[in-house]
């Protein structure tokens, strides 16, 4: 199932959407800032080497908008950055022909290093999404496998998609706001080894 679903997104535009896409960085629970650059799907088609399977881009998308995010934190050594936030409007054709539900998906771009002597666990796959008054869980089987466990010295990079109903304009959405959660172990019962991220960006044209 995971294949198939990341097989649409991904392949829709691989020059943005792709799995491998290295983030970079902002500050958390409070805000970031972002600039959109827009653009209609109208030509060509994109193989997705990641899947192995062609998808017709003008026949896939109707629309398109890349935000270039520079989200940054360091908790206890362990880096969240978020680098770029990417919002497709699906063709109906697309969306029949892979049995979805909604129109729009919203591609979150992670990448996560664990600088500490200690291990973590960590889930934005499993994050929680407000966008235009809507609360939207993330779609693990149409995200990357960054969540869970993340030893000392890994970095993990992916995709985390969210598949939401509306979206007035993928090029004027005005902010998203991102909740998830990390911890670690530790016998030190004062110890704050618990943390929500809560993250709102502006984003800006």
């Amino acid at each position: 199932m995971k294949k198939v679903y990341l097989g649409v997104f991904i392949g829709i535009n691989l020059l943005f959407l792709s799995a491998c896409s290295s983030p970079e960085d902002e500050k958390t629970v409070t805000q970031g800032s972002a600039t959109a650059q827009t653009e209609s799907i109208v030509e060509s088609s994109a193989e997705n080497t990641t899947e192995s399977s062609t998808v017709e881009s003008n026949s896939a998308t109707v629309d398109r908008a890349e935000y270039s995010a520079n989200f940054s934190e360091d908790w206890n050594g362990l880096t969240t950055n978020i680098n770029k936030v990417v919002i497709v409007e699906l063709s109906d054709d697309e969306i029949e022909m892979q049995g979805l539900e909604n129109k729009y998906a919203v591609q979150v771009y992670f990448e996560i290093t664990n600088n500490s002597d200690m291990d973590f666990d960590t889930y934005p796959d499993q994050a929680t999404m407000v966008v235009e008054g809507q609360q939207i869980e993330a779609e693990m089987f149409l995200s990357d496998s960054i969540g869970g466990e993340i030893l000392s010295g890994v970095t993990k990079e992916g995709i985390v998609t969210f598949s939401v109903p509306k979206i007035e304009d993928v090029s004027n959405v005005s902010n998203i706001r991102l909740k998830w959660s990390a911890s670690y172990d530790t016998e030190n019962y004062d110890e704050d080894n618990y943390k929500d991220f809560d993250v709102t960006f502006d984003l800006t044209k």
